[in-house]
């Protein structure tokens, strides 16, 4: 009995050592998506909203199956970028379809892997992943209350954005006390930190979703416009289909 108590517990210690990353973010990354939606247009806010919970299964299923998560920006490689616009361009597609449900889907992988990006000991060619755990484990709910979504910043196009995100957190590792962080403490340093980065990652999913409405409103515009034509050709067809012994007169 000794011996099977003596195994239980190291078992139990071994899980507690092989924490899953999104254990960590997850909730933070809930409460960004929720904070972005609430600055939604309303048509918007209520129509993506109310299928949140896809939103949420999009974050927690952001990571299945993946071991690393990196991105090295001075060559643009490394899975995390790639991840991050395959999620937005699909979340476009899903919208172009009217699909709100499995759109919510996406925007939640999408949010996901942008916070990810944010994340400053996930880039560079040295990232290292012990220490982006640590990062994650010690944001609070409280960092992402204190944040305020900038409704006039300005972005150009995903992937130029994803690299200075990624070199600006990068550039953040100077003010962090890395011994603090080693030991799993939070302290002032790593709170300024935090929040300037993901104020930053905020503001750029809010003009992303928006670019993303938009786009889809011109998808459709485009794809309704296409219909018009169709639909005038064929009605020009049938009227000269019915009228073409007139016609013929009429040229002759």
């Amino acid at each position: 009995m000794k011996y099977i108590a003596l195994t239980i517990v190291a078992f139990l210690v071994c899980l507690s050592l092989i924490t899953p990353v999104n254990s960590y973010t997850v909730p933070v990354k809930r409460m960004i998506a929720e904070k972005v939606i609430n600055e939604l247009p309303y048509e918007w806010f209520y129509s993506i909203n109310s299928y949140f919970y896809q939103i949420s299964l999009g974050i927690q299923e952001s990571k299945s199956g993946i071991d690393k998560l990196y991105y090295i920006p001075e060559n643009n490689t490394g899975n995390l970028l790639e991840l991050t616009i395959d999620s937005y361009n699909y979340f476009i597609r899903k919208l172009d379809e009217g699909n709100i449900k499995e759109a919510n889907y996406y925007f939640g992988k999408f949010v996901s892997y942008i916070v990810d990006v944010s994340n400053p000991f996930r880039i560079g060619s040295n990232w290292n992943n012990s220490l982006a755990l640590k990062f994650e484990s010690l944001i609070l709910n409280s960092d992402v209350e204190k944040l305020k979504i900038d409704k006039n910043y300005k972005a150009g196009g995903l992937k130029e954005e994803l690299n200075k995100l990624a070199l600006f957190a990068k550039n953040k590792i100077n003010e962090l006390n890395l011994s603090n962080l080693e030991k799993s403490q939070r302290d002032s340093n790593y709170e300024k930190v935090v929040g300037d980065i993901l104020q930053v990652t905020i503001n750029l999913i809010y003009v992303f979703t928006l670019k993303a409405i938009e786009s889809h409103k011109s998808n459709v515009a485009f794809i309704n416009l296409i219909y018009v034509l169709v639909f005038a050709i064929i009605i020009s067809f049938v009227v000269f289909y019915l009228n073409k012994e007139k016609i013929r007169k009429i040229i002759k």
